[in-house]
């Protein structure tokens, strides 16, 4: 195909939210990872699904945990938290208590059993509905039972979010990105009468 090439298979191409999982250790100790591989697996009931490397293997402290408690939360994260979170991502629950060395600021869910990050402008608070092993991974599903939204958000609806003030960080192999200004709306085609085809 003219003006490209071939190369190995890979998903580390384009940019991911970032967001930090927290659920509530054997002990009572919060503790949160990072995450990134995670999107809507439906709206109706709403779910979220993300794809955890070796969950089922001992690897990973939140994941184990989720599948033991079966609620967690989601935590969407800011370019002022991404010290925290990038620690949190690349620290290991197993060796040392995050919460703690960080100093993270944390309440309880105002629903379910879930820690839930104070920074954080969105929290998801969800239950774990259904697991599926994929290659070297396994997808959480996650249904949605509560949400919490920063006190500067007045309306939280579809399409009414400004979302360049929440300053929300991407990431893409292997950096973390802030996200531009608004270049288009969903749907502006058809309203300013384009065709598909000239």
């Amino acid at each position: 195909m003219p003006g490209r090439h071939a190369v190995p298979p890979t998903t580390y191409s384009f940019p991911c939210s970032v967001q930090l999982v927290g659920v509530y250790r054997e002990d009572g100790r919060p503790t949160f990872s990072m995450h990134t591989w995670m999107t809507t697996a439906s709206c109706e009931p709403p779910t979220l699904m993300f794809s955890v490397y070796a969950a089922r293997r001992g690897v990973k402290k939140t994941s184990d945990s989720i599948l033991r408690s079966g609620v967690f939360s989601v935590n969407l994260i800011t370019q002022a938290m991404l010290h925290d979170a990038d620690y949190c991502g690349q620290t290991s629950g197993y060796k040392t208590d995050k919460v703690a060395d960080r100093g993270l600021a944390w309440s309880p869910g105002a629903l379910l059993d879930v820690p839930v990050l104070d920074g954080s402008p969105w929290v998801y608070e969800c239950r774990l509905v259904d697991t599926k092993d994929v290659g070297e991974c396994t997808v959480l599903f996650g249904r949605v039972e509560h949400l919490t939204v920063d006190a500067s958000i007045a309306d939280a609806s579809f399409g009414k979010v400004d979302v360049p003030t929440l300053d929300l960080a991407v990431y893409s192999t292997p950096a973390y990105y802030g996200l531009g200004e608004r270049v288009y709306g969903e749907g502006d085609s058809v309203k300013a009468g384009e065709s598909a085809t000239p």
